[in-house]
Order: structure tokens, then C-alpha cells, then sequence
């Protein structure tokens, strides 16, 4: 929200506090960092794989929508996405 430079992004680490299935809570692992602001980022594993995309925030804590629900909603918009060979 506040980064004015956006050809290189902010890498911002994040730890999953709850899993709910479709949806994850997350937190920031820096407390000088405020978890609002980044609907719509992408959310990368340590292997470079999209596991989901943050959506919002609850209190302190950020919500991300899982690869699950962004396949659910793909499918059924009929828009095409490759899933990586491991």
C-alpha cells in the first residue's frame, strides 16, 4: 500500500496461522509490517508454486484464498490454467 515502486515488489514473509480449508489465516512474521493493503497479491511457496491469493484481512490477521477455491472459480468461468509437473 505504501510502496510507491512497483517494478519490484515487496517480498513480505508470511506464516499460515489457521487453516480453513478454502482459506488460510496468515501473519506476518515482521511486526513492523500490517497485513492490509495487499488484497489480490499472489501468495508463493518457498518452491515458487502460487498456493493461493490473499483476499482480505480479519483483525490482525490476513486471509488468503487457497489454489482450491482459485481453481473452483476458474473452472467454473471456463478459464483455462496450467497445473506445473512435479
Amino acid at each position: 500500500m505504501k510502496q510507491k515502486d512497483n517494478s519490484k515488489p515487496a517480498l513480505i514473509k508470511l506464516q499460515c496461522f489457521e487453516n480453513l480449508g478454502d482459506y488460510f489465516y496468515i501473519k506476518t512474521l515482521k511486526t513492523d509490517t500490517q497485513p492490509h493493503g495487499r488484497s489480490g497479491s499472489p501468495v508463493i511457496d518457498k518452491n515458487g508454486y502460487l498456493v493461493g491469493i490473499v483476499s482480505g484481512q480479519e483483525g490482525k490477521l490476513g486471509v488468503i484464498g487457497s489454489v482450491r477455491y482459485l481453481k473452483q472459480m476458474l473452472d467454473e468461468y471456463g478459464i483455462k490454467y496450467e497445473i506445473p509437473s512435479h
